[in-house]
């Protein structure tokens, strides 16, 4: 009784690609993304590989745009089930490890499959640096 009826394996795993749910551990602020995220999507009705999302979306979390793409910009925290050429082949681009931390940019469009990755304990948004012209 383990099925669901009027899906098959396919739609399934469709499914699992176009949700956000993660057990993956992230930061506050990327939580905030992902829920801001979300509801953008659903107030257009698009699907992630076909959104493009709003000035202030790309604003406040400070994505950027090459060509057609958006990239979300990072830091994970990897272990040893970490592997870089894996990450490159999704297109995924990471930077040099150090303590196990690098940065990373993630296409928009792929990072319901990011949030799933093997290797990955741990993943922040990287937050727009301000200054203060006080100081």
């Amino acid at each position: 009784m383990g099925c669901m009826p009027g899906r098959n394996t396919a739609q399934t795993a469709a499914a699992k690609t176009n949700t956000m749910d993660s057990t993956l551990p992230v930061s506050a602020t990327t939580r905030m993304f992902m829920q801001e995220l979300e509801n953008e999507m659903k107030a257009t009705k698009k699907e992630i590989r076909r959104f493009v999302p709003s000035a202030r979306l790309v604003d406040k979390y400070n994505l950027s745009k090459r060509k057609r793409t958006y990239y979300i910009h990072g830091f994970i925290k990897t272990d040893g089930r970490f592997d870089e050429l894996t990450f490159k082949k999704a297109g995924f681009s990471c930077g040099r490890s150090v303590g196990g931390i690098r940065t990373i940019q993630v296409p928009l469009k792929s990072f319901y499959i990011f949030l799933r990755q093997k290797g990955i304990t741990y993943f922040q948004i990287a937050e727009k640096l301000s200054h203060d012209n006080n100081n």
